[in-house]
């Protein structure tokens, strides 16, 4: 991902009926998947936010802690990236994904939340021309 993009969201706050829109559209995302014929009782995906900002750190899927994780040392530089106006990118790694329809769950949830958060940056930027 792109630094700048992943800076923007550090910065906004993750206002709750965005998080449960995440968590909404996630859950869609993993029973379209067919997960949930596979693992009928955890058919919502885990996500976490930064500090309650829209940067999603981690995420998982049904499975043996099946997710995706922000590299924390992507994080560290992410900083130091907005600062000298970089671009050293952001990355998630996949962590126990052992079945196609868990790569497939992952991908649709990560798509969902990104697809989510580019609509409240332009809910934002909007907001913002309209009050100056």
């Amino acid at each position: 991902m792109d630094t700048q993009y992943a800076w923007q969201l550090k910065q906004l706050q993750l206002r709750d009926e965005w998080k449960d829109r995440a968590v909404e559209y996630g859950t869609l995302a993993v029973k379209a998947s067919l997960m949930h014929d596979f693992a009928p009782m955890f058919d919502t995906p885990r996500l976490h936010f930064w500090e309650d900002t829209c940067l999603l750190t981690n995420l998982s899927v049904p499975g043996n802690a099946c997710g995706l994780d922000l590299e924390w040392n992507h994080f560290d530089g992410l900083q130091r990236s907005a600062e000298r106006d970089a671009n050293y990118g952001i990355v998630w790694s996949p962590h126990n994904v052992d079945s196609w329809w868990q790569a497939v769950s992952l991908l649709q949830v990560w798509l969902a939340w990104y697809d989510l958060t580019a609509g409240m940056i332009h809910y934002y930027e909007n907001e913002a021309k309209q009050k100056g």
